[in-house]
């Protein structure tokens, strides 16, 4: 509407120049110059008023249109225009500069709550926040950073290193972008945190976020789930092997006393009595064993040697590990195949201790697969989502999901005669190649074993 208006206004001047310009040269070629002298001032005098007035709609059209933007360049909203009671394009304009800036102003009102709101999240979540810029200048820092870190209106990041140097110096491995646990220690305390930087462009300038979060707590509790669990299982063993121990030694008191707790005379004591405590104290015997292994089991768990790693071919590996297996595999009707991808695909790692891993999932595979009909067991290679990983699965029964996450504990065993040890010993190595292991299954189906390399 108002381009319109405007385009017609500038027609309009343009059109009586025009014709203002044709009624000169008309009287110029027509008439005498000197009879119409008073008429050629008047129309001179139109024309010069014309372009004037044209001139000035221009002039004023642009002042407006420069006003405006740089009001809106400024941000200044509080630029009001008066409202011309009208048609004119000049109103029109007007009019249009005013809404637009209205708009403007209730956006920046809303940019302005919801920086406010943001402000509001940051400075109140419990975990710590800091935004470097490209000249490790720290942009912001709200309390929960201040208060992990004890550093107040620090402003560089050289400043805060000063003050905590092993805070920015773990901080600093991971500025590529990542995520690292370390243990700040003070004299009274020491604190479990949680570091992730992540590298963004903020207004065409390369920036760090760090996020800082106190995982204490989380750790403390998990540890002593872990204790609970571990208890639990101790004192289940513990008490199945006490239990009986005690009941017997009772019985071999019972058949060596008299009534008045003395010992009993050689006479009374006949073949039966010690054909039974032979037979207790046999018993004895093997509970005492049984419980001297599971002890001796324990100590494995807590003794595994620190990796050696290497660049090795997996290929070579799992052929090895094959070679110590077939044997057995084969006397139970097993069909084992693996497939690495690529052939030639090496993995950072120490194969004495993976291989002990393998043969124990392996294992554990094929004692799951005794009643069924076609068992078989899959290894595969290879490197996935960025990872190297190798698995191992069989078509055996599967574990059911609630017990998914107790086959990890130590002595936790779903066979009747098992120890508990193997998955959890995995486990522990995996974590010291800094991996992981981890299972799923489907019940009746399948069960996988993926171990995953960093």
């Amino acid at each position: 509407m108002v381009y319109r208006k405007f385009t017609l206004s500038i027609i309009i001047h343009l059109v009586s120049i025009l014709a203002v310009l044709f009624g000169i040269s008309f009287l110029f070629f027509k008439l005498n110059w000197d009879q119409y002298i008073y008429t050629f001032i008047v129309l001179f005098s139109i024309l010069a008023f014309q372009v004037y007035f044209l001139i000035r709609f221009l002039t004023r059209t642009n002042r407006e249109l420069t006003k405006f933007i740089e009001a809106i360049k400024q941000e200044d909203y509080s630029l009001k225009y008066p409202d011309i009671k009208s048609n004119s394009s000049i109103a029109e304009l007007h009019k249009s500069f005013n809404t637009i800036i209205v708009a403007f102003k209730k956006v920046k009102i809303d940019r302005e709550l919801q920086f406010i709101f943001l402000e509001l999240i940051i400075e109140h979540i419990e975990i710590g926040m800091m935004v470097l810029n490209g000249r490790e200048e720290i942009v912001r820092m709200n309390t929960a950073a201040e208060k992990l870190l004890g550093q107040h209106k620090t402003k560089t990041w050289r400043q805060l290193k000063m003050k905590a140097s092993r805070f920015c110096t773990e901080t600093e491995t991971v500025f590529a972008g990542g995520r690292k646990l370390i243990e700040l220690k003070t004299n009274t305390e020491s604190t479990n945190l949680s570091i992730e930087v992540i590298n963004t462009i903020l207004l065409d300038q390369p920036h760090k976020l760090i996020t800082i979060n106190n995982i204490k707590k989380e750790i403390e509790q998990k540890e002593l789930d872990a204790w609970i669990k571990l208890i639990r299982v101790l004192n289940h063993e513990i008490m199945n092997s006490t239990t009986p121990i005690s009941s017997l030694t009772e019985t071999i008191l019972m058949l060596l006393q008299d009534k008045m707790d003395g010992p009993k005379p050689i006479e009374e004591i006949d073949e039966q009595v010690i054909t039974d405590v032979i037979g207790s104290i046999k018993t004895i015997q093997r509970r005492s064993n049984g419980l001297y292994d599971f002890v001796n089991e324990y100590r494995k768990l807590t003794r595994v040697p620190e990796p050696k790693v290497d660049k090795i071919p997996v290929k070579e590996l799992i052929d090895d590990v094959i070679t110590l297996m077939q044997a057995d595999l084969k006397e139970k009707g097993i069909d084992l195949d693996y497939e690495t991808n690529p052939d030639e695909i090496t993995f950072v790692l120490d194969p004495n201790l993976i291989e002990q891993v393998l043969i124990n999932l392996i294992k554990n595979a094929a004692e799951a697969m005794d009643e069924v009909t076609h068992p078989k067991i899959n290894i595969m290679a290879g490197i996935i989502n960025g990872h190297p990983i190798i698995s191992v699965s069989d078509n055996g029964p599967g574990i059911e999901a609630e017990m998914l996450d107790e086959i990890f504990i130590p002595f936790f065993s779903t066979k009747g005669e098992g120890s508990g040890i193997g998955l959890s010993l995995s486990r522990q190595i995996m974590r010291l190649h800094g991996g992981q292991i981890s299972a799923q299954s489907k019940p009746h189906l399948s069960t996988t074993f993926t171990l995953t390399f960093k």
